[in-house]
């Protein structure tokens, strides 16, 4: 499924808008709509993410989403899970956090790959190798290590 189609639709919506005013509305609404591309594309995968999780739980419907690039998909799940991991996907009681994630293009490859490899979507083996990195004493920073990054909560 194109996601283009959906975000032009919205951003035509919004340009729309911008005609009921004089020449600064009109380009204040064109650039808005440019602006919020990205976050018009992440509240449509979040829709199909969640929407995949409510067939899986209400439905016992064995989904998995990927998402690429201006793409969404859905494929059953092999019937025998690939790897051995909790139920929760490292994840504690119902309240989850989101941040945005900056990977260079080889990396964020490997990452799909690796997810397709163990049969799950990307975003559970990121939760699930998260979970294993911080769970193992070994591999948590200690004081005095510099963690750089960005996130969103």
């Amino acid at each position: 499924m194109l996601t283009s189609t959906y975000i032009s639709q919205v951003s035509d919506a919004v340009i729309a808008l911008g005609q009921f005013g004089d020449e600064d509305t009109r380009r204040l609404t064109a650039q808005l709509a440019v602006a919020l591309t990205p976050t018009i594309r992440t509240v449509i995968s979040d829709v199909v993410c969640d929407m995949a999780d409510e067939l899986r739980r209400d439905h016992q419907l064995d989904l998995t989403v990927t998402v690429a690039a201006d793409s969404l998909d859905f494929s059953p799940v092999p019937t025998e899970p690939l790897i051995d991991a909790p139920v929760t996907d490292g994840l504690v009681g119902d309240k989850t956090a989101r941040f945005a994630l900056r990977l260079s293009d080889e990396l964020k490859t490997s990452v799909e790959v690796a997810a397709q490899q163990a049969g799950v979507s990307v975003n559970t083996w990121i939760v699930r190798t998260l979970h294993a990195a911080v769970s193992t004493p070994d591999s948590r920073p200690t004081r005095g290590t510099s963690v750089r990054g960005r996130g969103r909560a």
